[in-house]
């Protein structure tokens, strides 16, 4: 629920049909090249309902939260949807504080966007004398599809004969969705614990895509690798989940990060998706989740290369934080409330400022990695 919810209401800014199954795969077959660089291209992949959306909806806050421990950083969108996307993602959590709609079936986002920044004296500066700017410049060229995208086929097997005509343009948004997933250089993987808990779905999501992915590489690449090539980065959504911070926190998987707010360090995230993924974490579950969880983790593991993987846990809204109050001149965080979504009007909405956890460390570290090779 603090990422977002499904919707048959088109996300903001969506492009329409036409453009966004066919202009969106035009433009991933001729990137632009911002000062001679090649675009970073990045797939976002997970199951409905796993946050995607208000993923890319916390990135512009992300940038713009005055923290210099990933550097400065300002976007400039490309194109005129990209922008569309960029100032309705803002207005949305900033003044409307509500969660983007989920993206519609068969009505894919696409939206590129010219990330420049400087790295100096950040986390991600390890120049032995940190002195002058370390500018870091990337595109992020990607496609927003609902997560059905990714079950498409695995019910039909590919089987045209068993596909009604309804299907076709949900295939052909597969397609579209899968082929720049396998054309990406770097992939951020949602896993959604709440999610995977009640719904146990993530094996179904996992399953398809995986086989697709890997039918591209044996037909582009006569002789494919052991391991698909990309880099991955493996995000635990919904840190700021009661249920789920609460039991991090007594599996004493929770630190205080350097702005004073609770974080699961990202030493410690794989540690934490283990234990998810393994049973171990929601005790009350363990038979009933482990199957599909754990298949999720393991098939990650299989088919990209283990150092290629990192792991993030985030949190797009963040923490509500006590706003100072009486004698009181600094603002608290509580922990009997700091969930920062409540209902309004029927629907969740958020109630506070969004302040994202490891939202833009993930992509940063997509970029590093590829440009290190």
């Amino acid at each position: 629920m603090s990422q977002g919810t499904a919707s048959e209401t088109p996300g903001p800014g969506a492009p329409n049909r036409e453009e966004a199954i066919h202009g969106s795969a035009a433009n991933a077959s001729q990137p632009t090249r911002p000062d001679g660089q090649d675009p970073v291209k990045i797939g976002l992949w997970g199951p409905p309902q796993s946050g995607k959306t208000t993923y890319l909806a916390a990135l512009p806050i992300a940038v713009s939260d005055g923290s210099t421990r990933n550097g400065s950083w300002i976007i400039f969108p490309q194109g005129t949807e990209s922008r569309r996307l960029k100032q309705n993602f803002e207005k949305l959590l900033v003044e409307d504080q509500r969660f983007p709609e989920a993206t519609v079936p068969n009505a894919p986002a696409s939206l590129k966007w010219l990330f420049v920044g400087d790295l100096a004296r950040s986390r991600f500066d390890r120049r032995k004398l940190r002195r002058g700017e370390m500018e870091s410049r990337f595109v992020l060229d990607l496609i927003d599809v609902h997560g059905d995208a990714y079950l498409h086929n695995t019910e039909t097997g590919g089987d045209p004969d068993k596909e009604t005509a309804a299907d076709a343009e949900t295939a052909n948004v597969a397609s579209v969705a899968l082929d720049h997933l396998a054309g990406a250089q770097g992939i951020i993987y949602l896993f959604d614990p709440i999610g995977e808990r009640d719904n146990r779905d993530s094996a179904a999501y996992v399953r398809g895509t995986v086989n697709e992915l890997l039918e591209r590489a044996a037909a582009n690449d006569q002789r494919p690798g052991r391991y698909l090539p990309h880099q991955v980065s493996v995000c635990i959504t919904k840190f700021d989940h009661p249920e789920l911070f609460h039991q991090a926190q007594a599996m004493h998987l929770v630190t205080k990060g350097p702005d004073g707010m609770p974080r699961v360090r990202d030493e410690d995230a794989e540690q934490f998706f283990n234990e998810l993924c393994t049973g171990r974490f929601w005790s009350e579950h363990y038979e009933a989740g482990q199957q599909s969880a754990e298949y999720v983790r393991d098939q990650l593991r299989h088919i990209f290369r283990p150092d290629h993987i990192r792991y993030f846990v985030t949190s797009s809204i963040g923490f509500w934080i006590e706003p100072p109050s009486g004698d009181k001149a600094t603002t608290r965080f509580n922990l009997d409330d700091f969930a920062n979504y409540h209902d309004r009007d029927g629907k969740p909405a958020i109630k506070g400022k969004v302040r994202p956890i490891n939202v833009l460390e993930p992509l940063i570290s997509l970029q590093q990695r590829i440009a290190q090779g």
